[in-house]
């Protein structure tokens, strides 16, 4: 790394961070993307069960709303409103799903990452 910006000479003392993908500092940085991620996602999974909850609440409400005030309205109504708030419930349980698949897979790339710093790390004391 060049001492300044000017300097021709570079300095061994100080390493680039942006180094090669082989390096402790690329699996570094990688390991905390991977933990920023993974906290992103579990407020994403929570905030979608809770989106989820609350349209089971709404599909109950819908259901008993045409129960209650639709008798003089074709069934099929009802029927219908329903059916689009299950729909609309299947999505959100899919991206639930899909988001929990992809926290076990963070989960995993973080342990590989770790597992790298720690080998980086006894390598290290090994050569001191």
């Amino acid at each position: 790394m060049l001492i300044s910006k000017k300097s021709p000479r570079k300095s061994e003392l100080f390493q680039s961070r942006f180094s090669g993908p082989n390096s402790a500092d690329f699996a570094l940085r990688q390991y905390h993307r991977c933990r920023e991620e993974y906290s992103a996602s579990l407020l994403q999974v929570a905030l979608t069960g809770v989106f989820g909850i609350l349209l089971v609440m709404f599909g109950r409400a819908v259901w008993h709303l045409f129960a209650r005030h639709g008798a003089d309205l074709n069934p099929w109504y009802r029927y219908l409103a329903t059916g689009m708030v299950v729909a609309m419930i299947l999505t959100v349980l899919r991206r639930l799903l899909l988001k929990v698949l992809e926290i076990r897979n963070l989960r995993r790339e973080i342990a590989d990452f770790r597992n790298v710093l720690q080998l980086a790390k006894e390598a290290e004391y090994l050569d001191d």
